[in-house]
């Protein structure tokens, strides 16, 4: 009888086991596909509007099954491309605005990192999320919605959001024999755009 009860129990044992790593969330990392994958910048000015496009240097997807659950994107500053200007500033003069201390300040802060503070899984399986962008290593913070979708041959999702320049102290500040324009000339909301493609 003794001897049974102890099959029985190795039985059940063995049942809870083989259930547990049946059912058992899978964690998942995915990378970014670096190729595919950057950030577009929009300033309105005063004579138009100017566009720059960030490469990311690195950055990655955590799901468990297929839920996001965390990210973290890390995006390159010394080399912010220029992919359209107004009629006041040539692409050079455009660089030395955002890229001077008291706008990005990209010599001094050369990564850009991007980490979720909150996901929100919506019922249609997008998400809505609120970030941490580390601009010149202090927090701004990023709204966005996040819907994963086929894009070409490779998956991932394309998310818009909005920063005040006023409300987080990025401000071009005029230097002797630099441009002739100040701080006004560009408007106060920067429109990001994230182009976000995975391995």
């Amino acid at each position: 009888m003794k001897a049974r009860l102890l099959q029985c129990l190795a039985i059940t044992i063995v049942l809870l086991c083989s259930t547990n790593l049946i059912f058992a969330q899978k964690e998942i990392s995915r990378k970014l596909d670096l190729k595919q994958s950057y950030i577009t910048f929009t300033i309105q000015t005063e004579k138009g509007v100017v566009e720059g496009k960030i490469n990311f240097k690195s950055g990655q997807i955590n799901f468990v099954d297929t839920i996001m659950k965390s990210y973290e994107f890390i995006a390159d500053m010394k080399n912010i491309q220029i992919t359209k200007r107004d009629s006041g500033l040539n692409e050079q003069q455009i660089l030395e605005a955002v890229c001077s201390p008291g706008f990005f300040n990209c010599d001094s802060f050369p990564e850009l990192r991007i980490v979720n503070k909150k996901i929100d899984r919506k019922p249609d399986n997008s998400y809505f999320t609120i970030a941490n962008m580390f601009l010149k290593n202090k927090p701004v913070e990023l709204r966005f919605v996040v819907y994963f979708s086929k894009i070409g041959k490779d998956d991932g999702f394309y998310a818009l959001s909005y920063i005040s320049r006023r409300n987080n102290k990025i401000t071009y500040i005029s230097q002797p024999n630099s441009l002739k324009i100040n701080d006004s000339y560009f408007y106060d909301n920067i429109e990001l755009f994230l182009h976000i493609i995975l391995k």
